[in-house]
């Protein structure tokens, strides 16, 4: 009973922050006009989009302290986890407020040479998107990963267990400086115009847990399991970042064709949980965290394409553990909208001013 009112409480608190957001958009977009030489706006009545990914993690730990071993010894004693998706697919919807997406696993036959265990995948998205502030809330799971002892983050992972799972969320928010010319939905939602280039200043800020997870413990090389001493029986890492991230993004435009990129880089308090069987480790830190986003295509009327890509890497030392973690997406997208233009402020005044005048002169 305790277990669920405390998931109706978050539940609730969910939908008043998703409200409070919605409201704040609106009102801040009604208090900045956007230039008309830089952004056209539209009425979206329809904006489906459907994407082929390569969507993957990597996470690598090893022990940082020890009475007993060398610092190399440590390093060496570093464990590798991560996914393998030869290909996940998706869909998205986006409105002129925002959007929602959907990505799964594509295949586990097709592109598939070695025909090696693949990993379930799941990753959901929700976006509301003002001029000047934007709110995302994602959510994605790995089950069935690999894993290596090896000290080179992105070496191979050939060895298979069903048991290892890592799922991720946040929610977050950007403030974007120079909203009046530089259109965050035209960049990476094409659901607005960026008719001249443009760039900005932006600060991201939020939160994001990251969890590695294996039942009999992460430690499947025996090989290492002394190295870890204390955490020799480690079955759970949950890492929960309150961060700050000041970035720069730009979108050069040449008629119909685009090029966004942005990035991020920064820190926050980081709250650490280390869980065996009979024990749970806490730690803070201060991570190292970075974000890049980019996407180049086509944002025609109807019919839109492009090429994308997404980089999250966040890097963690605290006193008997080490920890990087990195995620990236890249893929291809094709869009189909249907759309009414809108007027800004000043076309409507010059509207009314001119029905005026014609008024008058019949009279």
């Amino acid at each position: 009973m305790a277990k669920l009112n405390y998931l109706n409480l978050k539940r609730s608190y969910f939908f008043v922050t998703f409200a409070f957001i919605v409201l704040l958009n609106n009102s801040e977009a009604k208090q900045l006009e956007q230039d008309p030489n830089y952004i056209s706006k539209f009425k979206t009545r329809l904006n489906f989009r459907l994407q082929v990914n390569q969507n993957n993690f990597r996470q690598a730990i090893n022990p940082l302290s020890s009475l007993v071993y060398t610092k190399s010894e440590l390093n060496n004693a570093q464990l590798n986890y991560g996914s393998y998706l030869p290909f996940s697919s998706g869909f998205s919807f986006n409105f002129m407020f925002g959007g929602f997406g959907i990505d799964f696993r594509f295949t586990e036959k097709y592109f598939n040479k070695n025909n090696k265990p693949v990993t379930n995948f799941k990753d959901f998205k929700l976006n509301i998107v003002g001029n000047k502030l934007c709110f995302e809330a994602y959510y994605d799971r790995f089950k069935r990963n690999y894993y290596l002892r090896e000290d080179k983050l992105f070496s191979p992972l050939p060895n298979f267990d069903s048991q290892i799972s890592s799922s991720h969320w946040g929610l977050s928010m950007r403030l974007i400086t120079n909203a009046s010319r530089f259109s965050y939905k035209a960049a990476f939602m094409q659901s607005e115009f960026q008719k001249k280039s443009a760039a900005t200043f932006l600060v991201w800020f939020g939160t994001e847990q990251n969890q590695l997870l294996r039942p009999q413990g992460l430690f499947v090389d025996t090989t290492v399991k002394r190295y870890y001493e204390n955490l020799q029986q480690l079955t759970k890492l949950r890492q929960q970042a309150w961060f700050v991230l000041p970035g720069f993004a730009g979108n050069i435009v040449y008629q119909q064709f685009y090029f966004a990129t942005s990035v991020y880089v920064g820190s926050g308090p980081q709250f650490n949980k280390q869980y065996t069987d009979t024990a749970v480790f806490r730690k803070v830190n201060l991570p190292f965290m970075s974000k890049a986003r980019g996407s180049l295509g086509i944002n025609g009327k109807t019919v839109y394409t492009g090429i994308f890509a997404n980089v999250d890497y966040t890097r963690s030392t605290f006193q008997t553990l080490k920890s990087e973690y990195f995620n990236y997406k890249m893929g291809v997208f094709l869009g189909v909208r249907l759309i009414k233009q809108t007027k800004t402020k000043a076309e409507k005044q010059e509207e009314k001013r001119k029905l005026k005048e014609d008024k008058n002169r019949r009279a």
